[in-house]
């Protein structure tokens, strides 16, 4: 709805990487990161763990974005459930 074309490349490549990385792949698909978890849930930790990750690699190394360096993948629940609600306003209008 909002993502910009890369983000899901972006989020396969440095989960790729990690695993590469580390010996060790995330017992994760893309859409368990863009789904909701229940809370307690431990899958939902897991999640989070890999957002934070990524989020990492990709402050170590920013893309240059409308001439400005910035991460490529950005984890903030807050702004995510901001975003997803107003979406889902855009749409019902």
């Amino acid at each position: 709805m909002c993502f910009s074309f890369n983000f899901s490349h972006n989020v396969l490549k440095g989960t790729v990487i990690d695993a590469l990385l580390w010996g060790d792949v995330w017992d994760l698909t893309f859409n368990d990161l863009l789904a909701g978890s229940p809370p307690g849930e431990p899958k939902g930790e897991t999640k989070g763990t890999l957002a934070t990750t990524l989020m990492g690699y990709a402050r170590s190394s920013p893309d240059r974005i409308r001439g400005r360096l910035m991460p490529v993948i950005s984890y903030d629940p807050q702004a995510g459930r901001q975003a997803f609600g107003v979406a889902m306003r855009k749409m019902k209008e």
